[in-house]
Protein backbone atom coordinates (compact mmCIF):
# COMPACT_ATOMS: atom_id res chain seq x y z
CA UNK A 1 0.00 0.00 0.00
CA UNK A 2 2.62 2.08 1.00
CA UNK A 3 4.77 1.42 -2.28
CA UNK A 4 1.48 2.47 -4.51
CA UNK A 5 0.46 5.65 -2.36
CA UNK A 6 4.03 6.78 -3.13
CA UNK A 7 3.86 6.14 -6.79
CA UNK A 8 0.39 8.02 -7.04
CA UNK A 9 1.88 10.93 -5.19
CA UNK A 10 5.17 11.11 -7.01
CA UNK A 11 4.19 9.66 -10.56
CA UNK A 12 7.17 8.11 -11.73
CA UNK A 13 10.18 6.90 -9.90
CA UNK A 14 13.16 4.90 -9.86
CA UNK A 15 13.58 1.66 -7.38
CA UNK A 16 15.70 3.23 -5.20
CA UNK A 17 13.41 6.49 -4.65
CA UNK A 18 10.54 4.04 -4.12
CA UNK A 19 12.59 2.17 -1.67
CA UNK A 20 13.53 5.48 -0.09
CA UNK A 21 10.41 7.36 0.32
CA UNK A 22 8.70 4.24 1.52
CA UNK A 23 11.37 3.50 3.84
CA UNK A 24 12.02 0.01 2.67
CA UNK A 25 15.15 -1.72 2.51
CA UNK A 26 15.60 -1.88 -1.25
CA UNK A 27 15.44 -5.53 -1.87
CA UNK A 28 11.93 -5.85 0.01
CA UNK A 29 10.89 -2.58 -2.30
CA UNK A 30 12.13 -4.71 -5.43
CA UNK A 31 10.31 -7.30 -4.55
CA UNK A 32 7.28 -5.80 -3.51
CA UNK A 33 7.97 -3.99 -7.01
CA UNK A 34 8.37 -6.85 -9.41
CA UNK A 35 4.93 -8.65 -7.00
CA UNK A 36 3.06 -5.62 -8.33
CA UNK A 37 4.01 -5.69 -11.52
CA UNK A 38 2.63 -9.22 -11.84
CA UNK A 39 -0.53 -8.41 -10.55
CA UNK A 40 -0.86 -5.36 -13.31
CA UNK A 41 -0.54 -2.67 -10.67
CA UNK A 42 2.32 -1.19 -11.89
CA UNK A 43 4.13 -0.60 -15.22
CA UNK A 44 7.49 0.36 -16.02
CA UNK A 45 9.16 2.40 -18.22
CA UNK A 46 12.65 2.61 -19.93
CA UNK A 47 14.91 5.45 -20.56
CA UNK A 48 17.81 4.97 -22.45
CA UNK A 49 21.05 6.73 -20.81
CA UNK A 50 22.56 6.31 -24.05
CA UNK A 51 21.45 6.30 -27.84
CA UNK A 52 22.30 2.23 -27.78
CA UNK A 53 19.68 1.18 -25.90
CA UNK A 54 21.94 -1.10 -23.60
CA UNK A 55 19.56 -2.84 -20.62
CA UNK A 56 22.36 -1.80 -18.20
CA UNK A 57 22.68 1.68 -19.48
CA UNK A 58 18.80 2.63 -18.93
CA UNK A 59 17.08 4.08 -16.17
CA UNK A 60 13.77 1.69 -15.01
CA UNK A 61 11.02 4.54 -13.50
CA UNK A 62 7.97 2.49 -11.97
CA UNK A 63 4.77 4.50 -12.36
CA UNK A 64 0.98 3.41 -11.68
CA UNK A 65 -1.70 2.67 -14.73
CA UNK A 66 -4.89 2.90 -13.36
CA UNK A 67 -7.08 1.66 -16.26
CA UNK A 68 -4.04 -1.26 -15.88
CA UNK A 69 -5.02 -1.38 -11.95
CA UNK A 70 -8.82 -1.22 -12.71
CA UNK A 71 -8.46 -4.33 -14.83
CA UNK A 72 -6.52 -6.31 -12.86
CA UNK A 73 -8.47 -5.89 -9.57
CA UNK A 74 -11.76 -6.77 -11.66
CA UNK A 75 -9.59 -10.11 -12.90
CA UNK A 76 -9.09 -10.75 -9.11
CA UNK A 77 -12.87 -10.63 -8.31
CA UNK A 78 -13.89 -12.81 -11.00
CA UNK A 79 -11.60 -15.20 -10.66
CA UNK A 80 -12.88 -15.30 -6.97
CA UNK A 81 -16.66 -15.40 -8.01
CA UNK A 82 -15.49 -18.66 -10.40
CA UNK A 83 -13.96 -20.05 -6.98
CA UNK A 84 -16.70 -19.57 -5.10
CA UNK A 85 -19.22 -21.20 -7.47
CA UNK A 86 -16.82 -24.13 -8.45
CA UNK A 87 -16.33 -24.47 -4.52
CA UNK A 88 -20.56 -24.28 -4.02
CA UNK A 89 -20.66 -26.64 -7.03
CA UNK A 90 -18.21 -29.38 -5.43
CA UNK A 91 -19.92 -29.49 -1.85
CA UNK A 92 -23.20 -29.77 -3.14
CA UNK A 93 -22.29 -32.60 -5.22
CA UNK A 94 -20.42 -34.32 -2.58
CA UNK A 95 -23.34 -34.55 -0.75
CA UNK A 96 -26.05 -34.86 -3.68
CA UNK A 97 -27.67 -37.66 -1.72
CA UNK A 98 -27.81 -36.67 1.02
CA UNK A 99 -29.31 -33.25 -0.30
CA UNK A 100 -32.47 -34.97 -2.51
CA UNK A 101 -32.69 -37.14 0.73
CA UNK A 102 -33.41 -33.99 2.60
CA UNK A 103 -35.84 -32.64 0.45
CA UNK A 104 -38.28 -35.32 0.19
CA UNK A 105 -42.19 -34.83 0.69
CA UNK A 106 -41.80 -37.30 3.73
CA UNK A 107 -38.46 -36.37 5.38
CA UNK A 108 -39.69 -32.57 5.13
CA UNK A 109 -42.92 -33.25 6.77
CA UNK A 110 -40.95 -35.57 9.49
CA UNK A 111 -37.39 -34.61 10.36
CA UNK A 112 -37.00 -37.57 12.48
CA UNK A 113 -36.39 -39.83 9.70
CA UNK A 114 -32.81 -38.39 8.84
CA UNK A 115 -29.87 -39.78 11.01
CA UNK A 116 -28.13 -37.52 13.88
CA UNK A 117 -25.13 -37.78 11.52
CA UNK A 118 -27.16 -36.66 8.45
CA UNK A 119 -28.58 -34.08 10.44
CA UNK A 120 -25.08 -32.52 11.43
CA UNK A 121 -23.87 -33.10 7.92
CA UNK A 122 -26.60 -30.89 6.46
CA UNK A 123 -26.11 -28.50 9.39
CA UNK A 124 -22.28 -28.19 7.82
CA UNK A 125 -23.39 -28.11 4.61
CA UNK A 126 -25.77 -25.04 5.35
CA UNK A 127 -23.00 -23.40 7.21
CA UNK A 128 -20.45 -23.40 4.05
CA UNK A 129 -22.73 -22.49 1.55
CA UNK A 130 -23.85 -19.17 4.08
CA UNK A 131 -20.15 -18.53 4.23
CA UNK A 132 -20.12 -19.14 0.34
CA UNK A 133 -23.00 -16.99 -0.09
CA UNK A 134 -21.75 -14.41 1.93
CA UNK A 135 -18.15 -14.23 0.30
CA UNK A 136 -20.07 -13.73 -3.33
CA UNK A 137 -21.93 -11.14 -1.46
CA UNK A 138 -18.53 -9.11 -0.50
CA UNK A 139 -17.00 -9.86 -3.97
CA UNK A 140 -20.52 -8.07 -5.71
CA UNK A 141 -20.09 -5.35 -3.48
CA UNK A 142 -16.37 -4.74 -4.39
CA UNK A 143 -17.25 -5.03 -8.21
CA UNK A 144 -20.06 -2.40 -7.36
CA UNK A 145 -17.42 -0.46 -5.71
CA UNK A 146 -15.14 -0.12 -9.03
CA UNK A 147 -18.20 0.66 -11.26
CA UNK A 148 -18.74 3.28 -9.38
CA UNK A 149 -15.27 4.62 -8.66
CA UNK A 150 -14.08 4.01 -12.75
CA UNK A 151 -16.99 3.33 -14.68
CA UNK A 152 -15.34 3.65 -18.22
CA UNK A 153 -12.11 1.36 -17.38
CA UNK A 154 -14.38 -1.22 -16.15
CA UNK A 155 -16.88 -1.84 -19.02
CA UNK A 156 -13.49 -1.98 -21.19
Amino acid sequence: ARIVRVLRDKQKLDEKTVATATMMPAVQCRERLHELSLAGFVDTVEIPRTADRNPSRMFYLWYLNPPKQVSAALRGIFQGMSNIIQRADKEASGRAALVAKSRREDVVADQSLLADSEKKELRTLGGIQRKLDAAAVRLDSMLLLINDIAPCSATK
